[in-house]
């Protein structure tokens, strides 16, 4: 046994020595920095999937990528295991890491995928019959669009390609390749010429005829199909009158007429004036419609020395019926007008008809409709003789089947819409009249104060009056705010000796009540910096531009908990920092914000990234800021402006810390306060001072802890801030909508998944955070329905009331 043991302490004692020999003769030790990876292809340009090898000199390390943007850590990202196959245009991302070594820098390059141009078969030309063509490109599963309308083909315009095209026209074909995760092709575009139509012929060829001529149109080109038109427009294939047979042209016109055949360019078009010796038809001077009075309509020809003769009746006036147009007429109910032009010697005018509706003229309201202090009589009149009209005081629409008939003035009792319509049968009814009559008392003149408010020395007898006679008022002297029922009833002058307010009303029957008065009386105190707030209530009695502090939270401290795995939910545990956080505000005389301070503690740090910390003043811009100071900064990855505020942001930014790690206190290892037994320590408070430029209103300056954020593993573009709370400037964005996050920036939705959980939460006081790697969900049964519910819910889950924690996951 004795030799046994001594056997095997030697054999442990050479492992030893060959583990110390290998560490320290290969020139590597625990401390030393992972190589960083390298890509081969190294990124580039491409048109087909490429699969990518990835490695790194450090013999024994692990590596991890990206494609998603996300930066690769020990914890996020792909082990690789072997060449990474890429199809799509990605940032492909990769770090290497070995225990005890330091981890390596980031290994990022772009592979950018580029569909190939299409290709044509024929590749354009002139042709005498309409060609085939073949659409391709060599990029496999690549849709092509294609466009014969000379419009820019994309991947939402043009002709989705599935053969052959034939062109039947002379034109540019255009087309594009696309697929997903590529770029587009550049645009393939070849025109394709065929030969054009001959021009139509007119048989007669146009002129002056004193008869409607019969005309023929003809081409020489067999099997086309002819259009025309007489009305000036151009025609085309999907213009004008498809020519059958002669044509009767029966008015003086220019002919236009073009033919076109499938396969074969369109013909010129053809054109010719034809002069026909017809009367001019009557013009209806107004044109017929429909119209809010009546009308008075002249009849007129172009035809010199033409008779006019007209219908309202309906029938079909001629060179002898119909009543002779002398002067013009009147029209005053609906009615369809028919008229005819003739002249010796010449053919008869085509009949003019049209329609005329006269429509009831809208009732008129006298008074008008607006606010009266006592209840008008309201008349409704319609300047159509013998129309009836109908209204509603209810806010129904009235008809001439709804409402009140009106026969007389009506009294408005109370604020009411009244509207109305008039109607008479032959004529249209008329539009809706409306008007909103608002009755409104007039009010009892506001209380007045002598004497009025100031500062004295001695005490005042206060005189309440007001100048409405036979009105009673009321006061009070301990700031409530009286009314006609509420305060005491004045009746003699009040005395008042003491600092404070008198607010008072005056009332009367039949009348509105005032407005509320106010007096402040105030009486002789030091007021050393003469800001007008007395020392007694001066924090800051000696400096006129500092008057009052106030604490947030009024009493201990608020926290602030983040999940820094966003944005992915992770082990939700809530832990991998949390904070206690106390504002102090200064205010002036004016309650304007002039400086702030701020104590920050970590209390738990359960995340094994190296995180920062900061908030922005969503309602501030870092121009309205002279100093930061107090910021625990230690690296070199956030840049700063000469106030301390952070740089290139809209909006003031204010970094707390770069880097947790630097005000902890403890044994050793990744955790802080999260796990027992374990990793216990203190930390560091860090006090922020800042001081603005000029003061600020409370309004601009929000309420505190205003818009925290963690900054996730040093990477500034990767911040993590409380639900539905704004990113600042430098926060990368592409990383919404990734994983678990459904941020959404066009509704303003932001840090939370889909069923509204949260990365960050703000609790008003101290908070008992859950043990490393237990569900926030697990220790706070109701932080889920709190969430869920958009904070409707359990808005106290945090406090440790029966039935709220599971205290076995909560750290101790």
């Amino acid at each position: 046994m004795k030799h046994s043991n001594r056997s095997i302490l030697y054999s442990w004692a050479i492992n030893v020595a060959a583990i110390f020999f290998f560490v320290f003769a290969s020139g590597s030790a625990f401390g030393s920095t992972v190589s960083k990876p390298s890509f081969n292809p190294d990124g580039g340009n491409f048109t087909s999937a490429v699969a990518v090898t990835i490695s790194t000199s450090t013999a024994g390390a692990t590596i991890r990528y990206t494609t998603n943007g996300s930066n690769p850590s020990q914890t996020n990202g792909t082990i690789y295991t072997g060449p990474v196959t890429l199809d799509a245009t990605c940032t492909l991302k990769a770090i290497a890491y070995l225990v005890g070594w330091t981890d390596s820098d980031i290994k990022y390059k772009d592979f950018i995928f580029e569909v190939m141009k299409p290709t044509f078969n024929p590749d354009g030309g002139s042709f005498l019959l309409p060609p085939i063509v073949t659409i391709a490109t060599t990029t496999p599963g690549a849709t092509i669009r294609y466009t014969l309308n000379n419009s820019t083909p994309s991947q939402t315009n043009g002709i989705v390609y599935t053969g052959p095209v034939t062109i039947n026209n002379s034109l540019t074909l255009r087309a594009i390749a696309y697929k997903t995760g590529y770029t587009d092709s550049d645009i393939k575009y070849k025109d394709f010429g065929l030969p054009q139509v001959v021009k139509p012929t007119f048989n007669p060829d146009g002129g002056t005829f004193a008869y409607a001529p019969s005309v023929t149109i003809a081409t020489t080109t067999s099997g086309t199909t002819i259009r025309y038109t007489t009305d000036g427009s151009e025609p085309s294939q999907t213009n004008g009158t498809l020519y059958t047979g002669p044509i009767t042209l029966d008015n003086s016109c220019r002919l236009k007429a073009m033919a076109y055949k499938l396969g074969m360019d369109d013909s010129d078009i053809k054109y010719k004036d034809f002069t026909i010796t017809k009367v001019s038809a009557p013009t209806m001077t107004p044109a017929p419609g429909t119209y809010n009075s009546p009308q008075v309509v002249t009849l007129a020809s172009s035809t010199t020395g033409a008779s006019i003769r007209y219908t309202l009746d309906g029938s079909t006036p001629t060179s002898t019926t119909g009543t002779l147009y002398t002067i013009p007429i009147s029209v005053g109910s609906n009615l369809t007008m028919k008229a005819i032009a003739y002249k010796s010697g010449m053919t008869n005018s085509d009949v003019t008809s049209g329609a005329y509706n006269i429509r009831c003229a809208a009732p008129v309201f006298s008074p008008l409709p607006g606010f009266f202090s006592t209840p008008p009589s309201v008349s409704l009149s319609s300047s159509t003789s013998g129309a009836t009209i109908r209204y509603t005081t209810n806010g129904n629409t009235p008809s001439p089947t709804n409402g009140t008939i009106y026969s007389g003035p009506f009294t408005v009792a109370s604020t009411a819409t009244v509207k109305a319509i008039a109607y008479k049968t032959g004529n249209f009814d008329s539009d809706i009249s409306s008007g909103l009559y608002t009755i409104q008392l007039p009010a009892v003149a506001a209380p007045e104060f002598s004497p009025a408010s100031g500062t004295f020395t001695s005490s005042q007898n206060i005189t309440i009056t007001s100048a409405t006679p036979g009105a009673n008022i009321r006061y009070t002297t301990n700031g409530s705010i009286p009314s006609s029922t509420s305060g005491i009833i004045y009746s003699v002058p009040v005395q008042i000796s003491t600092s404070g307010t008198i607010r008072a009303i005056a009332y009367k029957s039949g009348m509105l009540d005032s407005e509320v008065s106010l007096a402040i009386y105030s009486f002789q105190a030091a007021d050393s910096d003469g800001d007008g707030v007395i020392d007694i209530e001066d924090d800051y009695p000696a400096d006129p531009l500092r008057a009052f502090n106030t604490y947030y939270p009024a009493t201990g401290n608020g926290t602030l908990a983040f999940e820094d795995l966003w944005p992915s939910q992770g082990d939700y545990d809530f832990n991998d920092l949390v904070m206690n956080y106390k504002f102090k505000i200064v205010t002036n005389s004016q309650n304007k914000v002039v400086e702030f301070s701020s104590d920050f503690h970590v209390i738990a740090v359960g995340a094994g990234l190296k995180n920062g910390f900061g908030f922005q003043m969503d309602g501030i811009t870092p121009d309205k800021i002279t100093s930061v100071s107090g910021k625990s900064i230690t690296g070199n990855y956030i840049s700063f402006n000469a106030n301390g505020t952070e740089s290139n942001q809209a909006k003031a930014v204010i970094i707390v810390l770069d880097n947790t790690e630097n005000v902890l206190h403890r044994a050793g290892g990744s955790m802080f306060n999260t796990v027992n037994n374990g990793f216990h320590g203190t930390s560091d408070t860090i006090s922020i001072s800042v001081v603005f430029a000029t003061p600020v209103t409370m309004a601009a300056f929000g309420t505190p802890p205003f818009n925290p954020f963690l900054i996730k593993g040093q990477d500034r573009s990767s911040e993590i801030h409380l639900a539905d709370k704004i990113p600042t400037s430098l926060a990368n964005t592409a990383i919404f909508g990734t994983f678990d996050d459904s941020s959404n920036p066009a509704t303003g939705r932001y840090y939370k998944t889909a069923s509204n959980l949260p990365w960050a939460i703000n609790i008003p006081e101290a908070f008992a955070y859950p043990y490393e790697k237990t569900q926030i969900l697990e220790g706070h049964l109701h932080f889920a329905e709190w969430a869920e519910s958009s904070g409707t819910l359990f808005p106290d889950w945090y406090q440790n009331k029966t039935g709220y924690r599971d205290n076995s996951k909560i750290y101790q």
